[in-house]
């Protein structure tokens, strides 16, 4: 098991680089973000945090016997994760939003894609 989080940090680490030097997330970590871009950033996690676990889910009753270990870790991952969608939720009530407009906010394609690829 640790071999293939080791393979999975090696081979996404590039990935995970380029994210961190974008111009878009230096400015925002330098300067922050207007409410209404950090709004729509929150509303478009919710979609991603929501769709989480059933992903999962769907993900270990797909696993082989084989992957045992991998199956038993996305089940007390998705111990660890229940109930986080409420915490974006109840960001975004703080900044003056509805959970009822977030609920029914249609995510980007870009969410929508990545979910659909989950699935």
């Amino acid at each position: 098991m640790p071999h293939f989080f080791i393979d999975l940090v090696t081979r996404t680490d590039e990935s995970r680089r380029s994210f961190e030097t974008h111009p878009v997330v230096l400015d925002a970590v330098a300067n922050g973000m207007p409410l209404p871009r950090y709004r729509t950033l929150l509303s478009e996690l919710y979609h991603l945090v929501w769709h989480f676990n059933p992903t999962c889910a769907a993900a270990t009753s797909r696993l082989a016997d084989e992957f045992a270990p991998v199956r038993q870790y996305l089940y007390e991952h998705m111990h660890e994760e229940a109930g986080h969608e409420q915490w974006v939720l109840d960001d975004l009530e703080a900044i003056g939003t509805s959970r009822t407009s977030v609920q029914s906010y249609s995510p980007s394609p870009h969410v929508l894609a990545l979910n659909g690829y989950n699935y």
